[in-house]
């Protein structure tokens, strides 16, 4: 009963505590994009 105590308590932790920072999102990745490639492009570009 202890330990379902603990593991639910850290559950909620986790799920209150999520942020823009602490969670998985495209955000800070896409904000620097300036151009939408096509594959073989960016292939040429990491060939050469």
């Amino acid at each position: 009963m202890i330990r379902f105590s603990i593991g639910m308590k850290a559950t909620e932790n986790a799920a209150k505590k999520a942020t823009y920072k602490t969670v998985w999102v495209a955000g800070p990745s896409i904000e620097h994009t300036k151009a939408i490639l096509p594959v073989k492009d960016i292939i040429a570009k990491l060939v050469q």
